[in-house]
């Protein structure tokens, strides 16, 4: 079902109140509500586990996929009142009158044609971590180039507070002994750090960009609000869609039914728990 508002109020609602941007914690608790879960889960995890690298056309193709969504959006301008400007000329309110007319006029189902985004954002590569043989980007570097370019674009008038970047310790739900840690005993990839907008350390996974408390994205929203953070979950959304489509996950049925061995432990316990359940009763 398609809802729209059909008064100013209800559009005052949606576009100040109702808007995705607003709405990032819960009112009771101030616990994320928004993230992303399933397939990107996954492929967040692939793209930043300790192997992962790319060449600068895989890292350029993603980081665009990630980017398109900021450069395409139009800035959100503020409501003029009419008491701001002219309010007593009767010429500018059928100026204003005209403009309205105009763009109403020039809506996509009235006169469609292709749309086209100036490219105003200069975007820069980091140094590869890899320079032989070829030159190669790890996924970290991908997710800390994003962020970095989405900061750019949010901190306009704000360049002061988003200088330093962002530092963060946090926690990945991923294991870090899964990285040869049971043998060395390091388990640094369970331990996500940032320092200064660079992913330093550590899986992204739902802990991260999930709807979990003092992830990054809960920490991009702290920072510079919930625009960034609507354009950070979109961004890496895309971008994760995209790597997926690049490299597959398979998921065969036999992986999610238990092996006969570990059926009849299963069973062996549970006629435990009932025996018992029969002699405590």
């Amino acid at each position: 079902n398609l809802h729209c508002p059909q008064d100013p109020i209800s559009r005052m609602e949606a576009l100040a109140i109702a808007k995705a941007d607003f709405q990032y914690l819960v009112p009771t608790s101030g616990k994320p509500l928004r993230g992303l879960i399933q397939d990107h889960v996954i492929a967040g995890t692939m793209l930043t586990k300790r192997d992962s690298y790319y060449t600068k056309s895989e890292a350029c193709l993603l980081l665009y996929a990630g980017l398109r969504h900021a450069l395409e959006t139009k800035p959100v301008r503020r409501l003029q009142d009419d008491s701001e400007s002219d309010s007593g000329s009767l010429g500018a309110a059928l100026d204003r009158k005209k403009d309205r007319m105009k763009r109403f006029a020039e809506r996509p189902w009235q006169t469609p044609r292709v749309k086209s985004n100036a490219q105003k954002l200069r975007v820069e590569l980091d140094p590869p971590a890899l320079l032989r043989p070829v030159p190669m980007w790890s996924g970290k570097q991908v997710l800390s180039m994003l962020l970095k370019h989405l900061i750019k674009i949010c901190s306009e008038g704000k360049e002061a507070d988003a200088e330093k970047g962002i530092n963060l310790d946090g926690k990945s739900k991923t294991p870090g002994d899964i990285w040869n840690g049971r043998l060395d005993g390091d388990k640094e990839e369970a331990t996500v750090m940032f320092r200064g907008t660079d992913l330093l350390s550590g899986v992204l996974d739902k802990a991260s960009f999930g709807a979990e408390t003092a992830g990054i994205t809960h920490m991009c929203f702290e920072l510079l609000g919930g625009h960034l953070a609507s354009l950070w979950l979109s961004g890496i959304a895309r971008l994760f869609t995209l790597l997926l489509q690049m490299r597959g996950f398979t998921c065969a049925y036999e992986d999610l039914v238990l092996r006969p061995e570990i059926d009849e432990i299963r069973t062996g316990l549970v006629k435990q728990a009932r025996v018992a359940a029969i002699e405590v009763a």
